[in-house]
């Protein structure tokens, strides 16, 4: 059985002349190339999990990263973050373009780093968690590299453990439980305090005594949904642990 075909007219300015050209039935339009920009823009939005951290990253503005995030996912014809109202998220979609994306872009990054060899900049990649790149690092960034402009920074903001050899990182930081043992390369940075805060009016108005810490929770509770392994540790359930302890 032959191929059906579906047959259209076209001009030829040249031969001033019309011809029947065939087609496969089915035949689809060849899709238009991703734009590069917009790879980088997802990967980098991917990666911190923050479209603030990857427009400051990539020097550009965050309506920016948006936009080129919203005409991807339009190309794609599925969203790829769950948009939450302080974090994002990778749907299963966004997770395997990421792979793919990040797998791609690294293999370029290196390849073009062995060419150009000792003659371009050094970089130093840093990993920790997208409230700590957002709030504290990415802000002190533009200080350091005005003092050290040989230097590029590279920041991968992910809620994860890193295999720093693996995937070619620098530096880590992370918040550890007191009495995590740890490598004895780490640097101890700081140590961070976490209290509860409340209305006196929230006390009055509900009646609860507070002598004890255990007292709190029995007030209505505020508690941060990032959807994140991390925030587990700033968790009510931890504070009361600890309060408990003490």
């Amino acid at each position: 059985m032959q191929e059906p075909h579906v047959w259209s007219r076209t001009f030829d300015p040249d031969l001033r002349r019309t011809a029947m050209r065939a087609k496969p039935a089915g035949a689809r339009r060849a899709a238009r190339p991703i734009a590069l920009a917009a790879l980088r823009g997802f990967e980098s939005a991917a990666r911190h999990l923050s479209f603030t951290v990857a427009a400051t990253e990539l020097n550009l503005t965050q309506s920016s990263i948006s936009r080129q995030i919203a005409s991807l996912e339009r190309q794609v014809g599925k969203p790829l973050f769950v948009r939450r109202t302080r974090a994002l998220e990778l749907t299963a979609a966004g997770e395997r373009l990421y792979a793919a994306v990040r797998q791609s872009l690294g293999a370029v990054d290196r390849c073009v780093d062995e060419i150009r060899g000792a003659s371009g900049p050094p970089r130093v990649t840093v990993a920790t968690y997208a409230s700590f790149a957002s709030l504290w690092l990415v802000p002190r960034l533009a200080a350091f590299q005005k003092s050290h402009p040989e230097i590029e920074i590279r920041i991968d903001a992910a809620d994860r453990l890193v295999d720093l050899e693996a995937e070619e990182i620098d530096l880590a930081i992370r918040w550890l439980r007191p009495g995590t043992s740890v490598d004895p390369n780490a640097l101890l940075l700081g140590e961070e305090e976490v209290a509860p805060a409340l209305s006196p009016r929230l006390v009055e108005s509900s009646g609860v005594v507070l002598n004890a810490p255990a007292d709190l929770m029995r007030l209505p509770l505020l508690e941060m949904d990032d959807s994140v392994p991390s925030s587990s540790y700033s968790s009510w359930a931890r504070w009361a642990e600890f309060a408990k302890a003490g």
